[in-house]
């Protein structure tokens, strides 16, 4: 910037101030859970329909699990490419999109509340005594996240759509630790995701 006129032309583009990472919130529920029938076994208790939909109006109901969430990652898609020629001249073409997995991190109560909601939905994936998968729409559930603006509205929204808890991250115990928080960290896979521009922050800015 040369001059004066080029930071208020620069200031200018941020009519709606800047965009900050700490304005955020997240939206979990869990997935519908296993419908056991005649003849099945090997099913974990926890992933029963009836003890998730318990498990989730206990963690959901105060938005405690999600309140907890003190890092979250907004997914990035990457496009598959081929190579092609043309008189010649290489040149890459895209034929699919692929999405990577995000990480989310949370405040825990003594008990290890938010790694306790994750070690339930992952219940709900694979069978622990048979080491056996359930279905696919009995674990998977929609996961958002929500960029706010700076009078906390809803900015910039994103869907991850079918998610699942791939990994429940280890936590560490030690005697040195005695001044800091226990945190538990989860990363998700999902099919696909899409954003969504909040229209009211836009129309304000214009």
């Amino acid at each position: 910037m040369t001059d004066r006129s080029d930071y208020k032309h620069f200031l200018a583009q941020f009519r709606g101030g800047v965009g900050r990472p700490n304005r955020y919130r997240v939206e979990f529920n869990l997935p519908t859970g296993v419908a056991l029938g005649a003849g099945e076994i090997g099913v974990n208790v926890v992933a029963l329909v009836g003890y998730i939909r318990r498990m989730d109006r206990y963690f959901n109901g105060g938005g405690g699990i999600n309140i907890k969430c003190h890092t979250a990652t907004f997914p990035q898609r990457s496009l598959m490419t081929m190579e092609h020629r043309q008189n010649s001249a290489p040149f890459r073409t895209p034929y699919s999109a692929t999405y990577d997995p995000v990480t989310f991190s949370f405040y825990t109560d003594p008990q290890l509340d938010t790694r306790d909601y994750f070690d339930v939905w992952q219940s709900a994936v694979v069978n622990l005594g048979t080491n056996t998968m359930n279905f696919y729409d009995e674990y998977v559930s929609d996961v958002s996240i929500t960029m706010l603006d700076q009078y906390g509205e809803d900015a910039y929204k994103v869907t991850l759509y079918e998610a699942y808890p791939l990994n429940v991250g280890i936590i560490d115990a030690s005697y040195s630790n005695n001044n800091q928080l226990t945190t538990a960290t989860v990363t998700m896979s999902f099919k696909s995701w899409a954003p969504e521009l909040n229209t009211s922050a836009f129309n304000r800015t214009v």
